[in-house]
């Protein structure tokens, strides 16, 4: 009579578990609204300047690594991955400046970041889910992951500082 007992509490036990873990993996969120917008070059010394903002109704996540992408055929590909210093993690509504250094010689390009939905989940009380599958050692929910560009990126520091300087001779005349 007690095994069964015990028997039927780990099916219904295991039975949550397994529903519960189908309905995270088919409930995955939707994109968040991230925008990565490029304000500019710091003239001292040559880093673009980006400002990352989450309108997302949760948390969000970006790991320290970008991506500096260039213009090909129908797209967008990789010249370079590098890492920042940290990532961070963003509340509904808050914003980040970062700094990144801005490919050589390129008139066009677009800086790329990886963003997580940090926050949807302890939003939608699943953390103790994630923390029961780390007791077991399972992996039960893993942060999706979006990558996020900026708008491209059309002139370099040297255009723009030249484009100044016509204009200071041009207002001097």
């Amino acid at each position: 009579m007690r095994s069964s007992r015990r028997a039927l509490s780990v099916l219904i036990l295991a039975l949550f578990i397994g529903v519960s873990f189908l309905i995270v993996q088919l409930r995955r969120p939707a994109s968040p609204r991230v925008t990565i917008r490029f304000d500019g070059y710091v003239r001292s010394t040559g880093l673009a300047l980006f400002t990352i903002s989450n309108a997302s109704p949760f948390t969000i996540a970006y790991s320290g690594q970008y991506r500096i992408q260039l213009p090909m055929d129908g797209g967008w590909t990789n010249q370079a991955e590098a890492w920042l210093p940290i990532g961070d993690v963003m509340r509904s509504g808050q914003s980040d400046s970062i700094t990144l250094s801005p490919p050589v010689g390129q008139k066009k390009w677009r800086a790329a970041l990886d963003v997580f939905a940090h926050g949807y989940y302890a939003g939608k009380g699943l953390r103790f889910i994630n923390q029961l599958g780390q007791i077991v050692g399972l992996s039960i929910l893993k942060p999706a992951m979006y990558s996020k560009s900026s708008d491209a990126v059309t002139e370099g520091l040297a255009e723009i500082l030249e484009r100044h300087r016509k204009v200071s001779e041009r207002s001097q005349r």
